[in-house]
């Protein structure tokens, strides 16, 4: 119900689907009962030598495309361009520019990029960004994690506190959730929720789980704006 309510309390943008073309890759409607290594041939691709990228080598090309690339997997747009990781002075992809001009229209309080791997779920905060914003994430961070614990489901451990971004090599990257914020000031983050795989030591859940997981995301997400409306106004 209180979900329900702060739903109405709120103006709130749902895009469902960000990359319809790698979506339309992906063999399967969901990851749960996979293996990992099967999923990261689907998800990462496949290179000329039938080896399966991984993560975080699959970022190095870019776009992904060329002699190197048998197999596009479904991180990247028909163009190879990963929409995490384009080019944010002149964007390579349509769809970039169709979220960058979203977000400057609507200029929302906050903005979650829905994303999922095996590992249980955390939320990732974005690099270049005001100390205020790194703080209000790390807030509600810790907030999401405790809900996760008290319904004894898989949360990771809490994340160390905020830092100066760029003192340690190689630096993070200015990636989607970092250029969204510098559209129109959100504040920006992603949520990766575990995926289902079978393999050990990942949590091993099904679809009613990560349903749950994803309702008291957004059930805190809402909670959390209704608490803390952004005042731009001069203290």
């Amino acid at each position: 119900p209180e979900l329900a309510e702060n739903v109405h309390r709120c103006r709130t943008l749902i895009i469902p689907l960000a990359n319809p073309d790698g979506r339309l890759r992906f063999p399967r409607h969901s990851s749960v009962g996979t293996r990992l290594a099967d999923r990261q041939r689907w998800e990462m691709g496949v290179d000329a030598k039938d080896n399966s990228f991984i993560w975080p080598e699959v970022k190095r090309l870019h776009p992904m495309r060329g002699p190197r690339v048998k197999h596009l997997g479904s991180y990247f747009n028909d163009g190879g361009v990963n929409l995490m990781h384009d080019e944010w002075f002149a964007p390579m992809a349509h769809e970039t520019r169709a979220l960058l001009d979203l977000a400057r229209e609507e200029a929302p309080d906050f903005a979650v990029s829905l994303h999922s791997c095996a590992s249980a779920p955390a939320i990732l905060q974005p690099a270049y960004v005001p100390w205020a914003v790194k703080e209000t994430g790390t807030i509600f961070s810790k907030r999401l994690r405790d809900r996760y614990a008290a319904a004894n489901l898989p949360h990771s451990k809490l994340g160390r506190p905020p830092k100066e971004d760029g003192r340690d090599f190689p630096p993070p990257s200015f990636n989607l959730t970092s250029a969204l914020h510098h559209v129109c000031g959100v504040v920006t983050m992603v949520h990766e929720c575990c995926q289902g795989v079978i393999d050990e030591p990942y949590p091993q859940l099904g679809h009613g789980e990560l349903l749950d997981l994803e309702l008291i995301l957004f059930d805190e997400l809402l909670r959390f704006a209704v608490e803390n409306p952004v005042d731009w106004t001069a203290k």
